[in-house]
């Protein structure tokens, strides 16, 4: 669900006020960037003089609250709006990992505002910039200049009551609906025995997205919104997690490349997908085929990877999913055939699909 849009300010509403519109945009930009080198000054003095308990606290904190300020003066500026009041009731769990979509460069400073005890993973050559890196260094952020390091900073970071921050994606977002997944989120979480609490950023606005320039006006107001999703629990196989995350997101993300998973279910024809030791790919056909049409039945044929439990775990939360697991491998004739007599006692006439092709746009 999108923030819903305030009155539209003059700026936005008379084009010939849009270059002032621009002006206005990047001096908020500015401003982040000045308020965050003036922090990284200050941190530069206080890291020699503070505990390292007591800087990532103080870090933190103090990113957390630059940020709300920057959000404060975009909402009042009219340009900018951003509600993610929805991730408020996780800002005091201990031990908690987040991860989110990654439409924006602003994803970061948007969800931090709201979560103050929270660490970032950060580029190593940011982290070692004399200008930028202090701020970091003190709130205990963790570089990504080595996977193990990464993994084990991560572990004691929750183990003591942090929280992590992770872009699965690895970077912003170039292929809808999400980028293949190849985040450590599943190791770490294993390691750390820590529940993986899923966030949604939705936004119509492509700007500052992958690709799109600083000096480019995009049309106003911007809009970000934030939504809790499901908390995943890791299991003994931290790549099939990484999968069914993929899957989980790549079904639940929004915005104005792709239509929401259809809600309207047809009450004639449905898309049925037989599957059998598909791996990861079927996650992503079951997402597209959802986007396309309601209800999508899929008959998993004795599959031994996983992805029964996987798909069953994604019906739980998606009316308009239906899977049937049959106890052994069968053949894609027979798994057809169960999913049709189930069809036939529905009233529904299916349109059958490999599940491993892109489906077509269903029509109804």
């Amino acid at each position: 669900m999108h923030a819903p849009r305030s009155r539209s300010p003059a700026l936005i509403t008379r084009p010939w006020l849009r270059p002032l519109a621009w002006l206005l945009l990047q001096i908020l930009l500015l401003g982040l960037g000045l308020m965050s080198l003036t922090w990284n000054a200050v941190a530069w003095l206080l890291l020699p003089l503070l505990s390292l308990d007591r800087g990532r606290r103080l870090g933190r904190a103090a990113i957390a609250r630059g940020y709300r300020g920057f959000w404060h003066a975009s909402r009042f500026s009219g340009l900018l709006q951003m509600d993610a009041s929805a991730i408020a009731v996780l800002a005091n769990e201990p031990g908690l990992i987040i991860v989110a979509n990654h439409p924006s460069m602003l994803d970061a400073v948007m969800l931090v505002s709201e979560l103050p005890r929270c660490a970032c993973v950060m580029k190593a050559s940011l982290a070692r910039n004399p200008f930028l890196g202090a701020g970091a260094s003190l709130a205990r952020y963790i570089r990504n200049d080595s996977s193990l390091g990464l993994v084990r900073l991560a572990v004691d970071d929750l183990k003591a009551g942090g929280q992590l921050l992770l872009f699965p994606e690895g970077t912003r977002t170039t292929r809808w609906p999400v980028n293949p997944f190849h985040s450590a989120v599943g190791v770490i979480a294993k390691r750390a025995k820590a529940p993986v609490q899923a966030v949604f950023i939705d936004t119509d606005s492509p700007y500052l997205g992958k690709g799109w320039p600083l000096w480019r006006l995009p049309p106003l107001p911007i809009v970000f919104s934030v939504r809790l999703g499901q908390r995943f629990s890791v299991g003994d196989d931290p790549r099939r997690f990484q999968a069914e995350l993929e899957a989980y997101f790549a079904a639940g993300v929004t915005g104005p490349q792709q239509p929401m998973p259809m809600s309207v279910a047809s009450a004639t024809h449905l898309v049925l997908i037989p599957s059998y030791d598909t791996g990861e790919r079927v996650y992503r056909t079951v997402a597209e085929a959802r986007a396309q049409w309601n209800p999508v039945w899929v008959v998993v044929d004795g599959s031994t990877d996983g992805t029964a439990e996987g798909l069953r775990r994604l019906a739980d939360q998606d009316s308009g999913l239906q899977v049937f697991v049959l106890a052994h491998n069968q053949g894609k004739g027979a798994a057809v055939l169960h999913g049709l007599d189930h069809a036939q006692a529905g009233g529904f006439s299916p349109c059958a699909d490999d599940g491993l092709r892109r489906p077509a746009p269903g029509r109804r």
